[in-house]
């Protein structure tokens, strides 16, 4: 009788264990996932006045990672709008990837909402399905935006966050300005210090060329001048240490921040901000698959999408891609 009530306590134990690891490697597969960089994310972001939904924005990260093609980020602490586009290459593909959409259909029919539209087309030879939907965030007034589209050739996502006042941004005072610019003469320094640095100075007349989908896209700019560096032999986590510093000026001064595939090739990032005066400041980071890390910055105007190229010109660049080629990339 005894032994038996050992082996009892000594199989209750077991199963504790084993019900604590069982927890403790969901947890860790979640961070992993994404869920638990949500909570991490909150603690850096003190300065937003918005909420963001980490259930919504964690879609674009799953997303993302089964579908990592064409993305953008935008943000200020006052909004942030997270895109995403991806072209199936075959009827085959899309099939195989369907999943994850309707996994996230899913979801979204489970979401609290204010208004909802669907669209759905399911013959055969033919997919088409589409949400759209506005939800009442956790923070009191703030609206947000969500949409799902997923047809026979293409799937897109949309999620904005504190929808009403999206596009929104503040001028920067001249003192803070120029402690951005000083932060950032700081931070590009080590880099630019470098043996076998190109320096280059470069020019983007807007009203002689089609550069397509500005960073801190601006009307007014008609001429953009910019220093721009490349440094050699760098890596991601170069590229990345680069992001931290923009990510922090960011929510320390509330000026806008972008972050975008290149041709589905590599990433880049940019801040922007006017001045009292008026004045846009912009500065960039790039790393290409070589290892070869891009900066930039300009005192006079908005940055192109492709400034890390040597030519910034859209359609010029799509002719040299065939894997880019789409009928939407190709507009």
């Amino acid at each position: 009788m005894k032994n038996y009530k050992e082996l009892r306590v000594t199989s209750y134990e077991l199963r504790v264990m084993s019900d604590k690891l069982r927890v403790g490697v969901i947890t860790a597969l979640l961070f992993l996932l994404g869920f638990g960089t949500a909570m991490a994310q909150e603690r850096d972001f003190k300065n937003r006045t918005f909420y963001e939904n980490w259930e919504l924005s964690n879609l674009f990260w799953d997303l993302k990672l089964n579908f990592s093609q064409t993305y953008l980020i935008r943000q200020t602490n006052d909004w942030i709008i997270y895109d995403l586009n991806y072209w199936f290459t075959s009827e085959k593909d899309r099939q195989a990837r369907q999943q994850l959409p309707d996994h996230i259909f899913d979801k979204l029919d489970k979401l609290k909402t204010l208004r909802k539209f669907t669209e759905s087309i399911e013959e055969k030879g033919k997919y088409y399905k589409k949400y759209t939907l506005t939800t009442q965030s956790a923070q009191k007034g703030q609206i947000d935006f969500v949409m799902l589209e997923v047809g026979d050739n293409k799937v897109s996502f949309q999620y904005k966050a504190n929808a009403d006042v999206n596009g929104k941004r503040l001028p920067v005072s001249m003192p803070k300005a120029n402690e951005i610019k000083g932060k950032m003469e700081a931070l590009y320094r080590p880099y630019i210090a470098r043996k076998n640095v190109r320096e280059q100075q470069v020019t983007y007349d807007w009203n002689l060329r089609k550069y397509h989908r500005s960073i801190a896209a601006d009307n007014t700019t008609k001429v953009t001048r910019a220093t721009r560096y490349s440094i050699p032999a760098c890596t991601q986590k170069e590229y990345e240490a680069v992001v931290r510093h923009f990510q922090q000026i960011q929510q320390q001064y509330n000026v806008f921040m972008a972050t975008n595939d290149v041709f589905w090739e590599y990433e880049e990032t940019a801040i922007a901000f006017r001045d009292d005066d008026g004045r846009l400041h912009t500065y960039g980071v790039a790393l290409k698959p070589d290892g070869t890390l891009y900066l930039i910055e300009s005192h006079a105007g908005a940055l192109p999408r492709l400034w890390a190229e040597d030519n910034a010109v859209w359609e010029d660049n799509v002719r040299k891609r065939p894997h880019y080629r789409t009928p939407e990339n190709e507009k």
